[in-house]
C-alpha cells in the first residue's frame, strides 16, 4: 500500500508540475528547539506552537489543495507530544512525508511507534562524530543522546521508509564528511549532505557566517562534492542524486546557474499557519486566514528569489533539488532517476 501511494502521489506532483502548481511543502509544527546550532536561528523565535486543530486545517487545506508531499519541520519536531497524532493525520491524507529530527528526544517506545508510521524518510541531523565539535556546531552535548537512539533506529528497522542523515558541511567537519558515510553504511541508513548557508534577512538562516566554508579555498571544498558526485552513482548510502552535489561542486568553482522555484513548486507554511515562497522569505498570505489557493495569488517575490539564488543559495533539499532535476536535459533527467531507483528510493 505504501509503494502504491508513493506511485499515486508522484502522479499528482507531475500534474501540479505540468499545470505550474505547487504540490511539495515544508511544514513547521514548532520554532521550539533544544539545540542551539550556530547556523539557525530557530531557538530564537518566541511564536507559539500551533494547536493540533490548526495543524489538521493546514494538512487538509494542502491536500484539497493538491500538495501530495510534505516534510514535517521545526524547530524539534520531538518537543510536540502529539508528534504521532499529526504523523497519522498526515497518512490519512495520503501525502507521502518525511521528518527532519535532530535525534536526541527519541527513546524506544517512541522508535518503536515510527516503524507503525509510513514514513518516506526520518532524517536525524549528524555533523560530526566527535563531541567536542558537536558542542560547538549544535551548542549542547547532544551526541550520545543521538548515537543511542540512532543504534535503536538500526536495531529496529523502519518498516515502510528509511533513515537518513543529514549533515551540514562546515568548517568544522569538512573532514569528517565519509566517516559519516561510513558510518551511515554500518547502520544502514542513507546520507545526505549540504554546505552550511547563512545571510542578512533572512528567517530561518543565521546572520553571522560561523564556520562558514569560505574560509576553505573554493577548490577543496568543491572537490568535497565533486567526489561526492561521483561515489554517490555507485554507492547506494549516498541519495542525491549525483546532479544535486556536481551543481553545489559548481558553485563553489563560481559557475552555478540553476533558478530557484521557491513558490512554484514548493512552498512553506509556519507555525502561524503563514504562508511563504521560502522558509527564509516574508509570508504572503495565510492558510487559516486566507486558505491556500487565495494567499498563493499573492505570491511577488520572484525578483528576490532570483537574487537568492544567483548570489546565495541555500541548497535545501526542499528546493533546489526539484530546480535542478527540472532543468536536466531529457536523457539525463531519466538517468537521475534511475539512479535513485537503483537506490530503491522510487518506483
Amino acid at each position: 500500500m505504501a509503494r502504491l501511494n508513493l506511485i499515486g502521489n508522484s502522479l499528482s506532483a507531475l500534474l501540479q508540475i505540468t499545470i505550474q502548481k505547487p504540490f511539495y511543502s515544508t511544514l513547521f509544527i514548532t520554532k521550539r528547539c533544544n539545540s542551539r546550532c550556530v547556523f539557525c536561528n530557530a531557538s530564537d523565535n518566541k511564536l507559539r506552537d500551533p494547536s493540533l486543530d490548526e495543524i489538521k486545517r493546514i494538512i487538509d487545506e494542502c491536500r484539497d489543495f493538491g500538495i501530495c508531499a510534505m516534510t514535517i519541520t521545526g524547530g524539534e519536531p520531538m518537543l510536540r507530544p502529539d508528534i504521532f497524532e499529526i504523523l497519522k493525520y498526515i497518512e490519512s491524507k495520503g501525502i507521502v512525508y518525511s521528518m527532519v529530527t535532530n535525534g536526541t528526544l527519541w527513546d524506544e517506545d517512541k522508535i518503536n511507534e515510527i516503524r507503525k508510521r509510513k514514513i518516506y524518510t526520518l532524517s536525524f541531523s549528524l555533523d560530526t562524530l566527535d563531541s567536542r565539535k558537536y558542542r560547538r556546531i549544535r551548542g549542547i552535548d547532544g551526541l550520545p543522546l543521538l548515537k543511542r537512539n540512532l543504534e535503536l533506529a538500526a536495531e529496529k528497522n523502519m518498516r515502510h521508509g528509511f533513515v537518513s542523515t543529514l549533515t551540514t558541511v562546515n568548517e568544522l567537519n569538512i573532514n569528517e564528511v565519509f566517516d559519516i558515510v561510513e558510518f551511515d553504511r554500518r547502520n544502514k541508513f542513507r546520507f545526505t549532505c549540504a554546505p552550511v548557508s547563512h545571510g542578512q534577512n533572512f528567517r530561518f538562516r543565521a546572520n553571522s557566517g560561523a564556520h562558514s566554508l569560505n574560509s576553505r579555498s573554493a577548490g577543496n571544498v568543491s572537490g568535497l562534492f565533486n567526489k561526492l558526485a561521483e561515489q554517490c552513482k555507485r554507492d547506494k548510502t549516498i541519495i542525491g542524486p549525483s546532479v544535486y552535489y556536481r551543481n553545489i561542486s559548481r558553485f563553489f568553482e563560481g559557475n552555478y546557474s540553476v533558478p530557484c522555484d521557491a513558490g512554484k513548486y514548493y512552498i512553506s507554511i509556519g507555525t502561524d499557519a503563514g504562508v511563504s515562497a521560502c522558509q527564509d522569505f516574508p509570508e504572503f498570505g495565510n492558510v487559516l486566514k486566507d486558505g491556500l489557493k487565495k494567499a498563493l495569488g499573492n505570491r511577488t517575490q520572484e525578483q528576490r528569489i532570483n537574487a537568492c539564488a544567483k548570489n546565495n543559495p541555500c541548497f535545501y533539499g526542499c528546493t533546489t533539488f526539484f530546480s535542478m532535476l527540472l532543468r536536466q536535459p531529457l536523457l539525463e533527467k531519466f538517468a537521475s532517476i534511475a539512479e535513485e531507483s537503483w537506490k530503491g528510493l522510487l518506483l
